[in-house]
């Protein structure tokens, strides 16, 4: 299901992610955080999540390794009420991409 609307701003490493919209009986309930687009955040990092209002707000770590920097971020909010999908602006300066160190092939010894 749509929501009503939603933003992204990038805040150094991390995306502060605002939704409004929602239906009213999630307002104070823990929602996942799924995007759409592969690789933007750190999947493993801790996220933090609040309410305030009726307005969802989350703050997700980025990859230091993305590989994309859309102006235009898809997601998923899930509960077990269901899910709902956006479509994020994103506003800021992506931060430069560290690159993965051990990601390039060694050279053959012999």
């Amino acid at each position: 299901e749509d929501t009503g609307s939603s933003r992204i701003d990038i805040d150094s490493t991390s995306l502060v992610v605002r939704v409004t919209g929602l239906a009213a009986s999630l307002v104070g309930q823990k929602l996942d955080f799924f995007p759409e687009t592969a690789g933007v955040i750190d999947a493993s990092a801790p996220w933090s999540q609040q309410w305030d209002g009726n307005v969802w707000t989350a703050r997700v770590p980025l990859s230091p390794q993305r590989l994309e920097s859309p102006q235009t971020l898809p997601i998923l909010l899930t509960s077990p009420q269901g899910g709902w999908r956006t479509e994020a602006r994103v506003s800021g300066l992506w931060p430069a991409v560290t690159p993965n160190v051990g990601s390039t092939a060694a050279p053959a010894l012999g």
